[in-house]
């Protein structure tokens, strides 16, 4: 039992220094990324699961604002009222580079995850997602109110394609339409540049109603995502300045 618990915690402070390691590094953040995103050369699914796609070309010339009209009349209604929310509740947004996390960062991903996992489960959950968005590049947006982080969204570019990466909220704001705003910046971001073809929701765990709501809100679900997703080319390092939130504007 000594020699196992031994084994153990060298694998476990292994795992620690190689982590570290590879936050530290661009090369490495990049490296670690791909894992994740679905490019670490696992093997295919007999059941793929459906990922949400938003083809930008479709859509660039006309703007935003056009491809809002094209939803139905319940997710346009929530387009219209997110800045709205965000403003009642005093949230502010600001926009960095994904360089690891904190213990705030921890307690917003628990308090996410434990809406849906039990109270024994939820920490060890949260922290595999706190370590898996630790160790990644990119970049997030930070939901604030009054400097408390309240949510933020975890984003890469990579060849053509915006992934949005991770999304967590505290449950007290959980009414306050975060994740739409998350949504609508970043079709707003793919749109702005002209480099990037397709923003990518990510997979739908499996769960209809989740397929059903990327679907509302004009990102249908694809089952041959890799075909469609163009990640050839290199990460995106340096995000435009007019395409991050700095605290005081909500809308880009």
């Amino acid at each position: 039992a000594s020699v196992a618990a031994a084994a153990a915690a060298s694998a476990c402070a292994l795992l620690a220094a190689t982590a570290c390691y590879v936050a530290g590094t661009q090369q490495g953040r990049e490296w670690v990324s791909q894992f994740p995103m679905g490019l670490g050369g696992r093997a295919r699914r007999r059941k793929p699961r459906p990922h949400g796609l938003l083809q930008i070309e479709s859509i660039r010339g006309a703007g935003f604002d056009v491809f809002v009209k094209s939803l139905n009349r319940s997710a346009r209604s929530t387009m219209k009222s997110v800045d709205r929310a965000l403003a009642k509740a005093n949230i502010k947004i600001h926009t960095v580079v994904a360089r690891g996390l904190s213990m705030e960062h921890f307690w917003v991903i628990y308090s996410h995850e434990r809406r849906s996992v039990n109270f024994c489960i939820a920490p060890l959950v949260a922290l595999g997602r706190f370590l898996a968005s630790t160790i990644m590049t990119g970049f997030r947006d930070e939901y604030r109110v009054s400097g408390r982080l309240v949510a933020f969204s975890h984003f890469i570019v990579k060849g053509s394609t915006l992934r949005a990466m991770w999304f967590y909220q505290r449950t007290e704001v959980s009414k306050c339409k975060i994740w739409f705003h998350t949504l609508r910046a970043n079709v707003k971001r793919a749109i702005a540049v002209v480099s990037i073809k397709t923003v990518y929701a990510g997979p739908s765990s499996g769960k209809e109603q989740i397929s059903a709501l990327k679907e509302k809100f004009g990102f249908p679900s694809i089952k041959s995502w890799k075909e469609e997703c163009d990640y050839k080319g290199s990460f995106m390092k340096e995000l435009p300045s007019n395409l991050r939130f700095r605290g005081d504007e909500i809308s880009l």
